[in-house]
């Protein structure tokens, strides 16, 4: 009989995702971290979440038109996540600082085609530790992680043919990125490397973007002030397991938040084209249209 992907995860993995999200709450309900000069655009953040990329903890919930090119059907999925990072040690110097996180994320996705039930698609549960560094305009993120991909009960029973393979591995990841235009922009380039994995795959996997932010714009409404900025970013992702094809996402939207260096919400439209980003789907050639609602800095 097949189990909810919520309690078939790893006992310690889901209470460590728990007890992580759970503390970064309360920090920031407490005010959050302290800023540091180099990096007071996002709240003392050095190394900024990768906003194109699907992969990315955070919190989000989006409507995505997919066509799988198996099979050569559409749906409609609802994508929904859960973020955080906790910086637990940090040191700043006079040119450059170090922080090291505790990182924890749930990603999901529904099938919102079966208006009865919206069945459970996948969930992937993510847990690591990033090293972040930042001088001047360059930073920099080493992040060693664990990644668990559960296939949802209901799918299961409402495809008996298809055979559950629970997708977990450690990966250990860097990526360095340069500020551009007084901070607005931000190319980086990275790579990865699969320690544990399971089931076996290639190990290698390379990946590049650029994002681009705006210059924020002051509104006021009810006596509430608040700005706003266009944002764009574009990600490629190379995987050797795939035979190294190209996975493309690219979003487009608007940020809204109270001033600079607050948490705020990206309203984000967006494109991708590859190998579906989650869970055991992953060797699944997929084409997605969508917007979304993301909370971050």
């Amino acid at each position: 009989m097949p189990t909810d992907p919520w309690l078939s995860a790893c006992p310690f993995t889901r209470g460590l995702v728990l007890a992580v999200l759970g503390l970064a709450a309360a920090v920031e309900a407490h005010g959050g971290q302290q800023q540091t000069p180099q990096a007071s655009e996002t709240r003392g953040i050095l190394f900024a979440p990768l906003i194109a990329d699907p992969k990315e903890p955070h919190y989000f919930v989006s409507l995505l038109r997919t066509r799988a090119h198996s099979v050569d059907r559409t749906v409609t999925l609802g994508s929904v996540g859960l973020g955080q990072d906790f910086a637990f040690w940090s040191r700043s110097g006079t040119s450059q600082s170090w922080a090291v996180s505790l990182q924890a994320g749930v990603m999901a996705q529904f099938d919102l085609d079966r208006s009865s039930s919206y069945a459970l698609l996948n969930a992937d549960y993510v847990v690591g530790f990033p090293v972040t560094w930042r001088r001047g305009h360059q930073s920099a993120r080493l992040r060693l992680y664990h990644q668990s991909s559960h296939l949802g009960d209901e799918y299961l029973l409402q495809n008996p043919s298809a055979t559950r393979v629970d997708v977990s591995f450690e990966e250990l990841e860097g990526i360095m990125a340069r500020d551009v235009a007084d901070g607005r922009g931000r190319a980086y380039v990275g790579s990865g490397l699969l320690l544990h994995r399971h089931p076996d795959m290639d190990r290698a996997k390379l990946l590049a973007g650029f994002e681009w932010k705006a210059r924020p714009r002051k509104h006021s409404a009810g006596g509430t002030g608040f700005e706003s900025n266009l944002i764009a970013g574009a990600e490629v992702k190379l995987l050797a397991e795939l035979g190294w094809k190209p996975n493309v996402r690219m979003i487009l939207g608007v940020g809204l938040a109270r001033g600079r260096g607050t948490r705020g919400i990206r309203v984000l439209a967006e494109y991708y084209h590859g190998s579906y980003p989650y869970g055991q789907f992953f060797r699944e050639e997929v084409d997605h249209l969508g917007v979304g609602i993301h909370i971050g800095p």
